[in-house]
C-alpha cells in the first residue's frame, strides 16, 4: 500500500502520463518513455529519482542507515533542487522528512540524532543547506542557530585552523569543510566573515602550489589533497626524498568551490591553478588522480563536487589541453541518465567504498548533479 501511494501521489503531482497502474506498485519508467531528449530526458530521469526515493522512506521520515538526518537532508535537498521541486514540496512524504529534520534539532543548535556526536558537522550542514533550500519561513530560528552551531565548531588550531572536521574535537578535511561552507553561505554568511577569511588559509594548506602553501609537503600541480598529511589518492617521493600527497578530483573541485564560495576571485594564482588542475584531468570515467584500480572510488561525490563547482565559474564550456572544448553540463548529465539503473535509483557498482555501495546515499549525489546539470543547461 505504501508503494502504491507514493506511485500515485507522484503520478498526480508530476504529470506522470502512464495509463495503467503497474501492478508491483513499481514507478513508471519515464526514463525511457520515447521521444525524451535533453533537459526533458533530464527532468525525467530526476523525476523517476524522486520517485524511488520516496518509495524508500521508512515510517519515521528517515531514509534508511546509520547518521538518518544526514541521509535524509540529502535526499530532501535532491528532491527540492530538482525541477519538480515546488509540486513536490507539499507531498507527505517530504513533509514526514522535514518533520523528522525539526525533530532532530538539539539545545546547541545542531541538527542531529540526540547524543550523536560524531558527524554533527556532516549532518547539520547537509540539514541546514536542505531548509534554507525549502524556505519556510517558521524555520529561521532553526536555522540561524544551525548556523550558529557550524560556526561555533570551526576548528580554531593553528594545524587545522579555519576548517570543519567531523566535529569540534576531529582534524578538518576538505570534505567537511566543503559541506559547512555551502550550508554558511546558503544561509546568507557574507564572504568578508571572520570564519570565511580562516577557512581560506585552511583551503591554501590543502593545495599543492608551494608558491603560496606553507605546507612543507605541497606540490606544484595545482590540486588539493584531503587534508595536509592526507590523500586518499596515495603518495609521491620526489627524487630528493621530498613526500607529496597526490591531488585528485573530488578534493579539488571541493578546494575551487571552497575558494569561490569564502571569496577569492577567479584571477587569483590559487583558482588558477585549481582550475587549470580540472582541465587537465577532465574525465567522467573516474575519479582522475586515484591509483590505478581505485579510480572509481567516491565517483558519485566526484560528480556532485563537479557539478556544484562549474556553474560557479560562469561557464558551460571547458578548454582540455588538445584544444578541444567540452559542455561539461551535457556530457556529465548525459553520464548520469546512462548510469542511472531500471528502478529509477543510481549506486557505484565498480566500488562500494564512502557508502556509494548504497543507493539511499549515492542516488541523491547523482540527483543533485543532474539537477545542477539541468540548470545549466538552462536556454
Amino acid at each position: 500500500m505504501k508503494k502504491l501511494a507514493v506511485m500515485l501521489a507522484l503520478v498526480g503531482l508530476l504529470g506522470c502520463t502512464s495509463e495503467t497502474e503497474p501492478k508491483t506498485g513499481a514507478p513508471p519508467k519515464m526514463a525511457a518513455t520515447p521521444g525524451k531528449t535533453g533537459r526533458e530526458a533530464y527532468a525525467a530521469a530526476l523525476q523517476r529519482g524522486a520517485e524511488w526515493l520516496l518509495e524508500q522512506q521508512q515510517d519515521d521520515g528517515t531514509f534508511g542507515g546509520p547518521a538518518e538526518v544526514g541521509k535524509t537532508s540529502l535526499v530532501l535537498a535532491a528532491i527540492l533542487d530538482s525541477p519538480h521541486a515546488e509540486k513536490l514540496k507539499d507531498h507527505e512524504g517530504v513533509k514526514k522528512a522535514i518533520a523528522y529534520i525539526v525533530a532532530m534539532v538539539q539545545q546547541d543548535g545542531s541538527i542531529n540524532q540526540p547524543g550523536e556526536k560524531g558527524l554533527a558537522n556532516y549532518q547539520t550542514s547537509a540539514s541546514l543547506t536542505a531548509l534554507v533550500k525549502l524556505g519556510d519561513p517558521t524555520h529561521q530560528a532553526i536555522r540561524d542557530k544551525a548556523k550558529e552551531f557550524l560556526l561555533s565548531i570551526q576548528n580554531r588550531e593553528a594545524y587545522d585552523g579555519g576548517s570543519w572536521g567531523y566535529n569540534s574535537d576531529k582534524r578538518g578535511d576538505l570534505s567537511n569543510t566543503q559541506f559547512a561552507l555551502e550550508a554558511l553561505k546558503a544561509a546568507g554568511l557574507d564572504e568578508n566573515s571572520e570564519a570565511f577569511k580562516e577557512c581560506r588559509k585552511f583551503l591554501t594548506r590543502c593545495q599543492n602550489l608551494s608558491e603560496t602553501s606553507d605546507y612543507e609537503h605541497a606540490g606544484d600541480d595545482g590540486g588539493a589533497m584531503y587534508y595536509p598529511g592526507r590523500s586518499n589518492a596515495g603518495v609521491i617521493t620526489l627524487p630528493n626524498g621530498k613526500v607529496i600527497y597526490k591531488s585528485y578530483g573530488s578534493m579539488t573541485y571541493a578546494l575551487l568551490r571552497g575558494y569561490i564560495l569564502t571569496g577569492i576571485k577567479r584571477d587569483d594564482p590559487r583558482v588558477q591553478a585549481a582550475q587549470k588542475w580540472i582541465v587537465e584531468n577532465y574525465t567522467l570515467d573516474g575519479n582522475p588522480g586515484m591509483e590505478k584500480g581505485k579510480e572509481h572510488q567516491g565517483l558519485y561525490y566526484y560528480y556532485l563536487s563537479m557539478a556544484k563547482t562549474l556553474p560557479l565559474l560562469g561557464t558551460r564550456t571547458l578548454e582540455l589541453p588538445d584544444g578541444s572544448k567540452v559542455d561539461w553540463a551535457k556530457e556529465l548529465a548525459d553520464k548520469l541518465v546512462a548510469l542511472q539503473r531500471d528502478d529509477g535509483s543510481w549506486i557505484n557498482e565498480k566500488s562500494e567504498r564512502w557508502f556509494e555501495g548504497n543507493p539511499i546515499l549515492a542516488t541523491p549525489y547523482a540527483m543533485i548533479a543532474l539537477s545542477e546539470c539541468h540548470k545549466a543547461l538552462a536556454p
